[in-house]
């Protein structure tokens, strides 16, 4: 039960962290969304709304491959942390 906590306490702070790095790094770089609203919302797919002055600024499916990645990371890391904390606990 404990790890299942943790693992979700994890995935949050990963989730956070990757929101800081998209906010810096992938939006306003590879895609313009005009939203106006909480910037966390940018992570949130679709990334360009039909009918705004949204645009992709690379190909879309590079951007849709990053996101994809970031996700993956994003629920590997905690399982990969508490699996490592596990096993020096066995040790």
């Amino acid at each position: 039960m404990y790890a299942i906590f943790a693992y979700a306490l994890l995935l949050l702070m990963v989730l956070f962290l990757e929101w800081l790095i998209w906010d810096h790094w992938v939006s306003g770089k590879l895609y313009i969304c005009t939203d106006l609203g909480f910037p966390i919302f940018d992570m949130i797919p679709p990334f360009v709304h039909p009918g705004s002055d949204d645009a992709y600024l690379v190909p879309a499916w590079r951007v849709w491959l990053v996101w994809v990645s970031f996700m993956a990371a994003a629920f590997a890391l905690p399982a990969l942390i508490i699996r490592n904390i596990s096993r020096r606990e066995m040790d």
